[in-house]
């Protein structure tokens, strides 16, 4: 009994990475907030260089995905946040500073990690929620929502 116990664990611990969400590239994060600010200057030739495992969404296609979003000029270029979910990366970006439920985001898909299997619209109070539940939550740089106050005794 011993045996087949141990074998067991040993099976079970040696299944584990493979279990483990694929690491997230940096380089996911520079492209997805590149492709925000694409989105929103209109810039959708640019947006057919993006880092797709399969075929990438032409310029025309992103064009009618842009109709999606009513911001439109700059998109921030400071946060975003990847979070492993349902077997796949989800890179997030807020078109804004992240501060209320209703900002846009431009959320990206990847199934490995290196390369965007999809993409979608999203707001931040849905990026929330799903960020919530997720075991691996990755912000490549944290969002501080005001600056420290200091009050008088």
């Amino acid at each position: 009994m011993k045996k087949i116990f141990c074998l067991a664990l040993t099976m079970l611990l040696a299944l584990s990475p493979a279990l483990a969400a694929p690491q997230l590239s940096d380089s996911l994060f520079v492209a997805a907030k590149q492709a925000a600010q694409c989105l929103m200057t209109g810039d959708y030739d640019r947006l057919t260089g993006l880092p797709f495992s399969g075929d990438a969404p032409d310029a025309d296609e992103w064009a009618s995905f842009a109709a999606n979003y009513r911001t439109t000029g700059y998109a921030q270029q400071d946060y975003a946040v990847g979070y492993w979910l349902n077997e796949s990366w989800r890179v997030a970006v807020p078109l804004r500073d992240p501060d209320a439920p209703d900002v846009e985001v431009l959320l990206l898909t990847s199934d490995d990690g290196y390369a965007f299997s999809g993409y979608r619209y999203a707001d931040w109070g849905q990026v929330a929620q799903e960020c919530a539940v997720s075991e691996h939550v990755v912000w490549n740089a944290e969002y501080v929502p005001a600056a420290p106050q200091v009050f008088a005794d």
